[in-house]
C-alpha cells in the first residue's frame, strides 16, 4: 500500500481494496478498529464538513451504514506523521443497527503526491469505558508512515 504501521498480533484484515487503497484492520472483544484509505485531494479538502462526508461515504459503504453524528464531532489542527494534520473527534452511530461509538480521523494532505492520507480509528464496546481502547487505537494510529519513495 505504499505505507508502513505497527499493529498487535491479534489485529486481522477485515477487509482490503488493493484498487482503492482502502485497508481495514479490526480487533474483536471489545470491537475496535482502524482503518487507512488515500485519495486525490488538495489541503482543501481538510476541512470539517468534508471530512464527514468522506467518512460517511467510505466507511459508510463498508461498516453497514455508519454515518458521523455532526452535532457531536468538531475537527484540531495537530501535528501526524511527522506532517500538520487534522483530527476529526466524533462519534460515530449506526441507526439501523443501534449501535454507536466514538471515532477519531487523522488526515493530511501530502503534497509530493497529491494524496490525502486518513487513518481512522473507531471503538464499539457496549458497557465499558471506551478511552482505554481508543488510547491503545492513537498509539497504533501514530505509528503510520508514507513509505519514502526511492529516485
Amino acid at each position: 500500500y505504499g505505507w508502513n504501521l505497527r499493529i498487535q498480533h491479534d489485529y486481522f484484515f477485515a477487509m482490503q481494496d488493493i484498487k482503492k487503497k482502502y485497508v481495514w484492520l479490526r480487533r474483536m472483544d471489545p470491537d475496535r478498529w482502524i482503518s487507512i484509505w488515500e485519495m486525490d485531494g488538495s489541503s482543501d479538502d481538510l476541512n470539517l464538513e468534508s471530512l464527514i462526508s468522506i467518512r460517511n461515504d467510505i466507511l459508510g459503504k463498508h461498516y453497514e451504514g455508519d454515518q458521523v453524528s455532526e452535532e457531536d464531532t468538531y475537527l484540531t489542527h495537530v501535528e501526524f506523521s511527522e506532517r500538520p494534520a487534522v483530527k476529526d473527534i466524533g462519534v460515530w452511530q449506526n441507526d439501523s443497527l443501534y449501535i454507536g461509538g466514538p471515532f477519531r480521523t487523522y488526515a493530511y494532505f501530502d503534497s509530493t503526491s497529491s494524496k490525502i492520507y486518513c487513518v481512522d480509528i473507531a471503538v464499539m464496546a457496549p458497557n465499558k469505558l471506551k478511552k482505554p481502547y481508543l488510547d491503545q487505537l492513537e498509539v497504533i494510529a501514530n505509528t503510520f508512515k508514507v513509505a519514502e519513495i526511492e529516485k
